[in-house]
């Protein structure tokens, strides 16, 4: 084959055809190929390979799929993380921080020096794992401290003490500005899950908080029946007097705000009751149709007692009440009580059937108005009431019963309805009667003498 040797080739003198398969190669390629010598107006196929480029900082400057949807999304992407505290890290007083690591001693924030782990939701982080500190520290319960809070990388885990140093995507102030993303791979709250950096302006390494909130998670949760949302919030819906409230234990009872007609979702003359195992609405007349039993009865939702016409009991304006013969049964505020007369007797009166009336009548502790010395003398002492035709009637003097002679004059005394003449039989003994005294067959009255009249009344 023939070598072209010390001859110039015009431009354009040799043609693609001309040139053998691989017979051009990166050696012969000498020096810089400058921009205008490479024409890229074709199609070119980069499907099979990868285009590496720094961060884009000029208009001019070629940019990653990555950072073109962090921008889109005003995020500024990191790379991901193992995993995620979960909440507060607590730790002892032999741990410390600088502004570019979290030294742990055995024990503290998931780290085991005997086994040489460091575990952060339930994920056991390797030896330059990647991990999101994001609800703080609190070092020894001196206070919660947030400056330390950001993307760490994991150190020798068989040492002693373990060293979180900052990662080198976000050691810098600029690098943990506002908006800065990391997707978290695994863990058991966290996993799944995207956060962003929520403070408002870049932070001073050590001396302003860094704080984080949830952007994405595994799947999108959306508000049912009784909820609703805002951002990543949900929250109870309450329906207006439902009774119900929410306090800072959680969801609660609340009379206060419980309303008669809205309460429940039942018509206004229905409640719910729980029957069984089920909970029913029923209305007023049913529960007071059920309610009713012996003695009572329900009609039209209104429940009353059973009262017969003769048993002494009675309705009166709605009110149940004692049924008062005549004026010898009285009530007041305190209770029932029993007329007595002015001599302190009382009259029990019973209705036909009764064998024998119990009513009694007493005109007690009377004195004669003069002295009585003879037979057949006035004591000027009626009787009150007709005495009962089947009862008796004593007569008594301090205290001592004397014979009354009931038809006859002969005895102690009897009773008389003409100033005398003739003695009543007992039968017919009336009110207004007059007591007339044997005076010389037994003993004279005198006016301070005791007489009692005791007998039973119609």
């Amino acid at each position: 084959m023939a070598f072209i040797k010390g001859k110039q080739l015009d431009s354009g003198t040799i043609d693609t055809r001309e040139l053998k398969d691989l017979s051009v190669t990166t050696a012969k390629l000498a020096g810089t190929i400058s921009a205008s010598k490479i024409d890229l107006t074709d199609t070119f196929d980069f499907s099979s390979g990868t285009l590496t480029v720094a961060t884009p900082t000029q208009d001019g400057h070629p940019a990653t799929k990555l950072y073109v949807d962090g921008q889109l999304q005003g995020l500024d992407i990191k790379d991901s993380v193992v995993a995620a505290t979960t909440a507060v890290m607590a730790v002892s007083a032999s741990s410390s921080t600088t502004a570019q690591t979290i030294i742990l001693a055995d024990g503290d924030g998931g780290f085991d020096a005997s086994n040489d782990t460091f575990t952060v939701d339930g994920i056991s982080i390797a030896n330059d794992g990647r991990v999101l500190i994001k609800d703080g520290i609190n070092i020894d319960n001196v206070g919660l401290d947030q400056k330390v809070n950001g993307i760490y990388t994991v150190g020798n885990l068989t040492n002693n003490t373990l060293i979180l140093t900052r990662s080198t995507d976000a050691d810098t102030s600029a690098e943990l500005s506002p908006g800065s993303f990391c997707f978290v791979e695994q863990g058991t709250d966290n996993g799944d899950s995207g956060f962003v950096a929520s403070h408002d302006s870049n932070p001073t390494l050590g001396t302003d908080n860094i704080t984080y909130t949830q952007f994405s998670g595994a799947g999108a949760v959306g508000a049912g029946d009784g909820l609703s949302k805002a951002g990543s919030t949900l929250s109870v819906n309450l329906d207006s007097d439902s009774g119900l409230a929410v306090s800072a234990s959680g969801l609660k009872l609340d009379g206060t705000v419980l309303a008669d007609s809205t309460s429940v979702t039942v018509a206004s003359d229905s409640v719910l009751a729980v029957v069984g195992s089920a909970t029913e609405e029923l209305s007023i007349t049913t529960l007071i149709n059920a309610i009713a039993a012996n003695g009572l009865t329900a009609t039209n939702g209104a429940l009353s007692v059973n009262v017969l016409s003769t048993g002494g009991l009675a309705h009166s304006s709605g009110d149940l009440i004692v049924q008062k013969p005549d004026t010898s049964l009285t009530s007041d505020a305190t209770g029932l009580k029993v007329n007595l007369h002015a001599d302190g007797s009382i009259a029990i009166k019973g209705t036909a059937g009764i064998a024998a009336p119990i009513m009694f009548g007493s005109d007690l502790s009377q004195n004669p108005t003069a002295a009585v010395s003879a037979d057949a003398t006035t004591t000027g002492l009626a009787i009150t009431n007709t005495p009962a035709s089947s009862g008796i009637v004593r007569v008594s003097v301090n205290g001592v019963s004397a014979e009354v002679g009931f038809g006859v004059k002969t005895k102690d005394c009897y009773f008389s309805g003409d100033a005398g003449s003739t003695a009543r039989a007992l039968g017919s003994i009336v009110a207004t009667d007059v007591l007339f005294w044997n005076g010389s067959s037994s003993y004279a009255l005198a006016t301070d003498d005791l007489i009692d009249f005791v007998y039973a009344s119609i």
